[in-house]
C-alpha cells in the first residue's frame, strides 16, 4: 500500500519534467516493442492510466472507475479545447471526492486512444476495461514495472530525469498538483480540482514555494504539463499483423463450421 504521510512536514514525492517524459517515451517504446497480444494490451492500458491521472490529478481509484459518458468536451477559462471529467460516487473514499475537473488540454491527445474503434463501446464501458470489458482494478504492478525500466534507461548526462524505483501512480497525482503550484494556480482552486483539502496542500506541498525560488534563480520553468505525443495508434501494428481485436478474444467472428 501507498504509505500515508503524518506531519505537515512530510512531503509528497512527484516526477520532474525530465522523468515524466521519460516514463512516455519508455513506455510507448515497450508497447511498439511487445508482441504477445495480452501483454501489450496491459502495457497500452498502464500508459493511457498514467496519462490521465497526469492529466486529470484524479486518484488512481477514481480514474479506474471512469466510464466514457464521465467525459464530454469543453473549453478551459483560457479558451482551450479540453475535457470536462466528472467524478461520481462509486469507489470513492468520501462524498466530498464528488466533483467536475477540467482536465488539462493536452488530456485530448490520449482520450481516443483509451477504445479501439473495431470493438465499439458505449457511454456505459469503462475507459479502463479487460476484455469482458469489466472494471480493471487500480493495480500498480504494470505500473512499477515500467517505472523499473525507464530508471534503467537514466544516465549521467540526464540526472535531472531521476525516477524513484518506489513511484506508484499516486506519483502522478502528486505531479499534477505540484504542477498547477508552479503555475501559478491558486491553492484553493488546485484544491477543488483534486477533491481534497487547502490544508493538505499547504502541508505536504509547501516544498513547491522553494522549488520555484530555486527554478527562478537558475532560469528554468518548473511547470507542465509534458506529454510526448503518441506516433501512431498503439491498438494496430500493421507490420506484425496486430488487430485490437487480438485484444477482444470474445469479440471476433467465431470460426467457420
Amino acid at each position: 500500500r501507498y504509505p500515508t504521510l503524518k506531519g505537515a512536514s512530510a512531503r509528497r514525492p512527484h516526477f520532474s519534467p525530465e522523468a515524466i517524459q521519460m516514463l512516455q517515451h519508455v513506455s510507448i517504446k515497450r508497447i511498439l516493442n511487445t508482441q504477445h497480444p495480452k501483454r501489450r494490451r496491459e502495457r497500452i492500458m498502464c500508459h493511457l492510466r498514467m496519462m490521465t491521472i497526469y492529466l486529470t490529478g484524479c486518484r488512481p481509484q477514481e480514474v479506474a472507475a471512469l466510464r466514457f459518458r464521465d467525459v464530454e468536451p469543453c473549453v478551459n477559462h483560457a479558451g482551450e479545447a479540453t475535457s470536462k471529467v466528472y467524478v461520481r460516487p462509486g469507489r470513492l473514499k468520501h462524498p466530498k471526492h464528488i466533483r467536475a475537473v477540467i482536465a488539462q488540454p493536452q488530456f485530448n491527445q490520449i482520450f481516443p486512444h483509451c477504445w479501439p474503434e473495431e470493438v465499439g463501446f458505449s457511454d456505459e464501458d469503462f475507459l479502463f476495461a479487460g476484455p469482458d470489458r469489466e472494471m480493471l482494478g487500480p493495480c500498480n504492478g504494470s505500473f512499477k514495472e515500467l517505472v523499473k525500466a525507464a530508471a534503467r534507461e537514466v544516465t549521467p548526462d540526464i540526472v535531472a530525469a531521476r525516477i524513484d524505483e518506489a513511484s506508484v501512480y499516486y506519483s502522478l497525482r502528486h505531479t499534477f498538483i505540484t504542477e498547477r503550484l508552479y503555475e501559478g494556480m491558486d491553492v484553493g482552486k488546485v484544491a477543488r480540482l483534486c477533491g481534497t483539502s487547502i490544508e493538505m496542500i499547504q502541508d505536504h506541498y509547501d516544498h513547491v514555494r522553494t522549488e520555484i525560488e530555486q527554478s527562478a534563480r537558475i532560469g528554468r520553468a518548473g511547470h507542465g504539463p509534458y506529454v510526448v505525443p503518441i506516433p501512431i495508434n498503439i491498438w494496430h501494428d500493421d507490420e506484425n499483423g496486430w488487430r485490437a481485436l487480438d485484444f477482444y478474444e470474445e469479440f471476433r467472428d467465431p470460426p467457420p463450421e
